[in-house]
C-alpha cells in the first residue's frame, strides 16, 4: 500500500520477551505510528522499581499519561509491555495484545548471545531482578559463570513468570499468541487480529534486529542437564503453549 493512505486500526500492544520478535513486529506495522521500545529508558527504571517492591503508587499510570499525550502510537511494541501486563489490559480495555513466543531453547541461546555481546550497564540491574544474579552455578553450568550469566533456573524461570503473567492478564479473545518463527509466515494471522488488510504490513520488515554474533554458549552446557531444566520450568506452560501455537 506504499503512497496510499493506510486503513484506521485500533490499539496493538506487543508483549513479547526479549529476543521474541517484538522488533519484528513494530517494523511490520511501519506504515502506522509504531515504535519498538518506545522510551525505554524512561519505563525501565519503573519497571526496576516494581520488581524490587518500591515503586510509588500510581507511578506507572501517571507515566502512561504522560506517555499517551507524547506518543498516541497505534503499535507499542516493548518486552517491557509484558512487564506491566495487568496495568494495560484494565487501562487500555479495547486494545489487542500479541504475545511473541519463541522456543525456550531458541530463546535462550539469542538472550546468552545478547547479553554476552551488549553489556550496557543501564540494563545489567533489570537483568539481575529479572534473571537472578550470576551465582550460584552448578557445576553442569561453568561456561554461564565464567562469563557472568545467570543460572539456568534464572533464565528459565523467568521467561516462564514472564509468560504465564501475560496470559493470565489477557482474555483469549484479546490476545494473540504468535511464534517467533511464524511471524512472516503468518503475518496474514497478525493482520486479521489487528484488524488491518495483508497488505498495509511492510512484509520487508519481518525478521529485524537478528542477533550480529552468536557465541555458542550452549554448546558447552551438557544437553541432558539443559533438556532437564528447560523441561522443569516450561513444561508447565511455555512449551504447550508453543505447540499451541503452531499453525498448518
Amino acid at each position: 500500500m506504499t503512497g496510499a493512505p493506510v486503513p484506521p486500526m485500533g490499539r496493538l500492544f506487543c508483549v513479547g520477551d526479549e529476543k521474541t520478535g517484538t522488533h519484528s513486529v513494530a517494523g511490520l506495522f511501519s506504515a502506522y505510528r509504531a515504535e519498538h521500545e518506545p522510551e525505554a529508558h524512561d519505563l525501565r527504571p519503573l519497571v526496576e522499581a516494581r520488581l524490587r517492591g518500591d515503586l510509588p503508587e500510581g507511578a506507572l499510570d501517571r507515566y502512561l499519561d504522560g506517555k499517551d499525550e507524547r506518543l498516541p502510537l497505534d503499535v507499542d511494541s516493548s518486552f517491557l509491555n509484558g512487564e506491566i501486563i495487568d496495568v494495560l489490559v484494565p487501562r487500555y480495555p479495547d486494545a489487542r495484545y500479541v504475545l511473541t513466543l519463541r522456543e525456550p531453547r531458541s530463546w535462550l541461546d539469542s538472550k546468552i548471545n545478547q547479553m554476552v555481546t551488549y553489556r550496557s550497564p543501564r540494563w545489567l540491574e533489570l537483568r539481575a531482578l529479572r534473571h537472578g544474579p550470576p551465582e550460584g552455578h552448578p557445576p553442569e553450568e561453568a561456561a554461564l559463570a565464567e562469563r557472568g550469566l545467570p543460572t539456568l533456573d534464572g533464565f528459565f524461570s523467568e521467561y516462564a513468570r514472564f509468560n504465564t503473567r501475560v496470559v493470565a492478564h489477557v482474555t483469549p479473545e484479546r490476545l494473540l499468541v504468535l511464534r517467533t518463527p511464524d511471524i512472516r509466515a503468518h503475518a496474514d494471522r497478525l493482520a486479521a487480529f489487528a484488524g488491518v488488510p495483508l497488505d498495509a504490513l511492510a512484509l520487508e520488515r519481518s525478521h529485524e534486529f537478528q542477533g550480529p554474533v552468536k557465541h555458542h554458549v550452549l554448546d558447552e552446557i551438557d544437553p541432558a542437564h539443559l533438556d532437564a531444566k528447560l523441561h522443569e520450568h516450561c513444561d508447565a506452560l511455555v512449551l504447550p503453549l508453543y505447540e499451541a501455537a503452531a499453525l498448518d
